[in-house]
């Protein structure tokens, strides 16, 4: 009984080897411009669209993302912000506001966790280019497209002792979240923003009586591609339209 008693109390005085975690996430962010030209080929409007989508990874020993760590998930907008990177790549202003509303402690926009395909953001873009006023017919549309690599970009990452490859560098959005302590280990992530832009310019048609023009006009933007695989979970609808 001594025994026992005297193991349980050594067992309680001896700290608990703590573990430091790190993983990695995935936010795809899409934005851009759909610019609406009336029947006569006039401005009519412009608005500002963003959407967004979150792969949150678990840890090599399978944890989850503590929600301690996810509260601080919001930060990341301000780190996004504050990145000199993002001047570099002329990521509009309004961009990071679109960015900052769809964040919650569950990441931005829809949890795409295991990799929906389509992208739900994707889906969610082209939900909200197809609620322009219409019916219309689409005149130019870029895709998405990254920041395209920049001389600017290769100084800015010598300045830092960065070795670049070449004359033009591409852009690396990456921000960390934590240590937090939950228990005996420290949690952190690393997170990668994939920013694509995408604009649009579509002008408004007269429908035709018999509705032959229904096959261009309407919905005219559908997704095609077909990127990731795999879903478990719930989703979120989540999406900003800035006008």
């Amino acid at each position: 009984m001594r025994l026992a008693i005297l193991l349980a109390l050594i067992s309680a005085a001896t700290p608990a080897f703590a573990d430091s975690l790190v993983g990695t996430d995935v936010v795809t962010v899409f934005y851009g411009t759909e610019t609406v030209l009336d029947t006569s080929g006039n401005f009519l409007s412009a608005s500002n669209l963003v959407t967004a989508s979150t792969d949150l990874t678990d840890f090599s020993t399978g944890a989850p993302t503590p929600a301690a760590l996810l509260a601080l998930y919001p930060t990341l907008a301000t780190q996004f912000a504050a990145d000199p990177q993002t001047a570099i790549a002329n990521i509009p202003s309004w961009l990071l506001t679109g960015l900052s509303s769809l964040s919650d402690a569950n990441g931005y926009g829809f949890d795409n966790t295991a990799g929906a395909s389509p992208d739900p953001a994707d889906v969610a873009f082209n939900s909200l280019l197809n609620s322009a006023p219409g019916p219309f017919v689409v005149l130019s549309d870029t895709g998405y497209q990254p920041p395209p690599p920049s001389a600017a970009e290769c100084a800015y990452l010598i300045s830092l002792n960065i070795p670049v490859p070449g004359p033009t560098c591409g852009f690396a959005f990456t921000y960390q979240i934590g240590p937090v302590t939950v228990g005996s280990d420290d949690y952190t992530k690393i997170v990668n923003f994939q920013v694509f832009e995408r604009d649009v310019t579509v002008q408004q048609v007269t429908p035709e009586p018999r509705g032959w023009l229904l096959a261009t006009i309407g919905l005219a933007f559908v997704t095609a591609g077909a990127k990731w695989v795999g879903r478990r979970g719930g989703k979120r609808v989540r999406r900003s339209r800035l006008s």
